[in-house]
């Protein structure tokens, strides 16, 4: 029998040994991965990775961490019919980046890190508030009240249509066609376009905050 709700792990990240030490001596960053997992009734495989170097990491039965676990199934003596893996990671090297590039453009940027998926919008009020390829709608309540008056909300996030085309992000990750103007109770939608970009299905939004 396997769990039915999802799995959630946080890996630290590592140096891995240090060179005087060999095997004796390690360092822990404040660095650390997400790792989802859930047992689906579907057989089949869905991998979704988001965050820094997403692009280079495996969304198959090549995946490192479907891997680990496909081999603990083994050992276990028990194969589910199938598995929803989601991978990310919450890095500051990603905003130490955006610094180096805001420095670069001579434009000054604070930045923080925050688990979002866990932890509130930070205190406010902001100008300017900008969500791309992240859905938490939970979260999306809290926008209207970090928001300066007359601040404007931005938000871009994949549509259920994009699976006609690609195969990621899951539906999990995807906004049903239409519901995103819905989803910002107490804004005014300035200009909202939903379509395809490329190759991907979009919802696009601009809200603003009353004066």
């Amino acid at each position: 029998m396997f769990r039915a709700a999802p799995v959630r792990v946080r890996v630290p990240a590592t140096s891995a040994n240090l060179g005087p030490g060999f095997d004796a001596l390690g360092l822990a960053l404040a660095l650390h991965d997400d790792v989802v997992v859930r047992v689906s009734d579907e057989p089949g495989l869905t991998v979704d990775v988001a965050g820094m170097g997403a692009a280079s990491v495996a969304r198959n039965s090549r995946n490192l961490v479907v891997k680990a676990m496909r081999a603990t199934f083994d050992i276990l003596g028990g194969k589910p019919r199938g598995l929803d893996v989601v991978c990310a990671d919450v890095s500051p090297v990603g905003l130490a980046v955006a610094r180096e590039r805001a420095a670069a453009a001579g434009v000054a940027l604070r930045t923080m890190a925050v688990d979002l998926e866990t932890e509130p919008l930070p205190p406010g009020p902001f100008e300017l508030i900008v969500a791309i390829d992240f859905l938490h709608r939970l979260l999306l309540t809290a926008v209207p009240d970090a928001l300066a008056a007359g601040g404007l909300f931005v938000m871009a996030q994949p549509t259920r249509t994009n699976l006609t085309r690609n195969a990621h992000p899951s539906a999990r990750f995807l906004l049903d066609d239409g519901e995103l103007p819905r989803l910002v109770v107490g804004l005014e939608v300035v200009r909202y376009d939903e379509g395809w970009f490329g190759d991907r299905h979009e919802a696009c939004l601009v809200a603003r905050k009353a004066r």
